[in-house]
């Protein structure tokens, strides 16, 4: 961090990622250059306009910040071994992935929130689509930016590691008779419509199967799915024998 004066008022210029919080990233990453430069040196764009050839030095300082990547730590409380987790925070984080895939950086506060806090949310209520408390949002957009970052990459690599794994269930595409009927329709319902067909009609069952861990809910799923496969296969060949 560099300390300037400016107009008779002292500024500060960060000049490490590390000295910003998620929220600032967020600023500064959606931002153009010169903006972008403004927001980590302090200063408004008139200023930058009118600034002269002594602030030079200090606005390469600061653009060098923007050549680099952050790298962040992951943190005590979360878990190395996703899977063991439960697949209701998964879920969740892959439902905001998915939503701002044209924008990523603007799930980062909400994959730290989903695995920070969860006991402050009701994870039923949120994959129901009524939407993620706004205030766990806001307070994860205060938080250090490389605690903040180091928990971001390792959801994403253990998201995606774990689509890997179960790849087959997760990847698989509709068959040409599920698009004839309609299956399209139950996509804006999500990972909800999954969790509604294992409540067998029980919606208290649904609080129940979001705090499985991933892993053995992806294998029921597996399970279950080759097993349909199986009993498809077999009625054919069932059906050629008589």
């Amino acid at each position: 961090m560099i300390t300037y004066t400016l107009n008779g008022e002292e500024r500060q210029a960060k000049t490490s990622w590390y000295e910003l919080t998620l929220g600032e990233y967020l600023q500064v990453v959606s931002s153009g250059k010169i903006e972008a430069v403004c927001l980590l040196s302090g200063l408004t764009i008139e200023e930058y306009n009118q600034a002269d050839e002594g602030m030079q030095a200090l606005f390469a300082a600061v653009s060098a910040v923007l050549d680099t990547e952050p790298v962040g730590f992951k943190p005590d409380w979360l878990a190395v071994n996703l899977g063991a987790d439960t697949i209701g925070k998964l879920e969740l984080c892959r439902k905001y992935v998915k939503e701002f895939e044209e924008e990523p950086e603007q799930a980062f506060p909400f994959l730290y929130a989903i695995y920070h806090w969860p006991e402050e949310y009701d994870s039923v209520y949120v994959m129901s689509g009524a939407g993620f408390p706004q205030h766990l949002v806001e307070r994860a957009t205060q938080q250090p930016l490389a605690e903040a970052i180091g928990v971001v990459v390792h959801v994403l690599q253990e998201s995606n590691r774990l689509n890997e794994r179960y790849a087959p269930i997760l990847d698989k595409d509709p068959t040409e008779e599920q698009f004839r009927a309609g299956i399209e329709k139950f996509e804006k319902y999500g990972f909800y419509a999954t969790l509604l067909s294992y409540c067998s009609g029980d919606l208290s069952r649904l609080t129940m199967l979001l705090k499985l861990s991933a892993d053995v809910f992806y294998t029921a799923l597996c399970v279950d799915t080759e097993k349909a496969d199986y009993e498809e296969k077999y009625r054919d060949i069932m059906s050629q024998q008589r």
